[in-house]
Order: structure tokens, then C-alpha cells, then sequence
């Protein structure tokens, strides 16, 4: 079998296709959809008060309406658009609250029994290695404490949607298979 230029071209195109998939398969996971939550701007370096947010219920070759918390619609100009961000959804910080509270619980109560047992004589609620004692009770309350201001901190996480898409697909034409790479937004 001999092999030509003519022979191995479909041979590329396979090739070039399947390399290049995954970066078209995550480029269209993130394309918002109806009744997401997000968030756009139409300023190049947006601060915390040029984004607008809402419930995205549609895009036209025009605008894009947005449904912000109190109902409004919010009809933003499509051409205007600089950033899109997508929430992925809203976390809350109960886990450093609850490291935060165990750390300082344990070191007031080791504190507290230094402060308690330190001066001559008996004392009985003084023990040995009671400091650890006094801090493990402690530290048991900070945690609980810090987890529940934790939870109380709650942040959204957005991620960008880019700008460009891109789109690869695989066809015959005339006989023939060939590739096509898409951009757009």
C-alpha cells in the first residue's frame, strides 16, 4: 500500500479534529444557559459596583435581560457586554470558623488554667498536664463558636464565561471529510 499526500489528509484531519475537542468541549460547558445566575459588566476593570446580577433569561442578537432579586428586568445591550461571569454557587465559610475558634479556645483555656495554678499551694482544681485539659474543653466550645459564625459568612464563587467560543466540527463534503473551526461569542 502506498501511502500519498491525498491518503493521509483525511488521516490529519481525524487527528487535528480529536486534539483539538476538549478545548471546544470545556469552552461550551460554561455557556450560561436560561436561569442561571449570573453576573455582567460593561466596564474593562469592573469594581464591586459596576457588575450587574440576576437570573439570565435570555440573549438576543441584541440584548441580554436579566431578572435581578427584586424582579426587575434589567435589558443590557449585547455589543456593550465586556465581562459575564457565571456563580458557581455560594459557599460558606463554617470550616475556618470552626479551625479559627478550636485554636483560640484551646490557647484561652490553657491560659486560664496557667492563670488559675500558677501561684503556690493547692488548688484543687489544679492537675497535672491540666492545661491540656482546660484547653481541649476550651478549644471544644471555640470550634462549635467559630463554626457557627462561620456558617453565618457566606461567599458566592463566579467564574468567567470567555468571550470567544470555539467550535470544532467533523463533515464530508463532496466525498471528502473536512474539519471546521467556529468562533464565537
Amino acid at each position: 500500500m502506498k501511502l500519498s499526500a491525498g491518503s493521509l489528509r483525511p488521516c490529519l484531519l481525524v487527528l487535528m479534529g480529536t486534539s483539538l475537542w476538549p478545548q471546544a468541549a470545556r469552552a461550551q460547558v460554561l455557556l450560561p444557559e436560561p436561569g442561571r445566575r449570573v453576573r455582567v459588566s460593561t466596564s474593562a476593570e469592573p469594581g464591586p459596583s459596576d457588575w450587574v446580577d440576576g437570573t439570565w433569561l435570555s440573549l438576543s442578537p441584541d440584548e441580554l435581560i436579566l431578572e435581578q432579586p427584586d424582579g426587575k428586568l434589567v435589558r443590557l445591550a449585547r455589543n456593550r457586554l465586556i465581562r459575564i461571569q457565571v456563580s458557581r454557587g455560594r459557599r460558606s465559610r463554617w470550616a475556618i470558623g470552626a479551625g479559627v475558634g478550636l485554636a483560640a479556645g484551646f490557647g484561652v483555656g490553657a491560659l486560664a488554667e496557667a492563670a488559675l495554678c500558677s501561684g503556690k499551694g493547692e488548688r484543687p482544681a489544679c492537675v497535672s498536664n491540666g492545661y491540656l485539659i482546660f484547653g481541649a474543653v476550651s478549644a471544644g466550645l471555640g470550634a462549635l463558636t467559630g463554626g457557627m459564625v462561620g456558617s453565618n459568612m457566606v461567599t458566592e464563587i463566579w467564574e468567567d464565561v470567555p468571550a470567544e467560543r470555539i467550535r470544532v466540527g467533523l463533515g464530508m463534503i463532496e466525498g471528502r471529510i473536512v474539519a471546521g473551526v467556529a468562533l464565537r461569542w
